[in-house]
């Protein structure tokens, strides 16, 4: 976890040492692209602790999702220290650059099953533990959005994604017939 942190902070470090350079600063325009899930507010994880099943899967698969969505370079912000920055004094071509960029992510997102992903988080591992454990069925919902600016950021652009969860089934045993 350590290394997880200190990495972070060396990459954001170095993202700050090459935009305060000693250079002529130029104009450019800053973006970032990420999910925001509707209807679920930040709790603590005390607080979802309280909660009753259904909305303790709820934040279980928003959690894990989250979690898949950045190792797939879904998630391009300045706290990755992976923010699209795009040189130019011209904001309509660097919003129009940043479109693009933004539509390849949403078209590869979109070749995604996503359900999948959480039945796949579901299965046992090699040290016999799952990824994600839920309990019971849902529905969660995002919008995947292209945002302009770092301090009180202005969303371009925004799809939504729907995702249906469900634990996954046992194999029942085998019933007798009844004679």
């Amino acid at each position: 976890m350590k290394k997880k942190i200190l990495s972070v902070l060396a990459v954001l470090a170095a993202g700050f040492i090459a935009l305060t350079s000693c250079q002529e600063e130029k104009p450019y325009s800053f973006y970032q692209i990420g999910p925001n899930f509707i209807g679920i507010e930040i709790l603590s994880p005390e607080q979802i602790e309280a909660l009753p099943d259904s909305e303790k899967d709820k934040y279980a698969v928003m959690n894990y999702l989250t979690g898949w969505l950045i190792n797939q370079d879904f998630v391009r912000t300045g706290m990755l220290g992976k923010p699209i920055i795009i040189e130019g004094a011209d904001e309509a071509e660097n919003d129009r650059q940043a479109s693009v960029i933004y539509d390849n992510k949403v078209s590869d997102l979109q070749k995604e099953n996503l359900e999948k992903v959480l039945e796949t988080a579901q299965t046992a591992t090699g040290n016999n533990e799952s990824e994600l454990v839920i309990s019971t069925s849902g529905q969660i919902t995002f919008s995947y959005d292209l945002t302009k600016g770092s301090n009180g950021p202005s969303t371009i652009r925004s799809t939504l994604f729907t995702v249906d969860y469900a634990p996954l089934s046992t194999p029942s045993e085998p019933q007798e017939p009844e004679l």
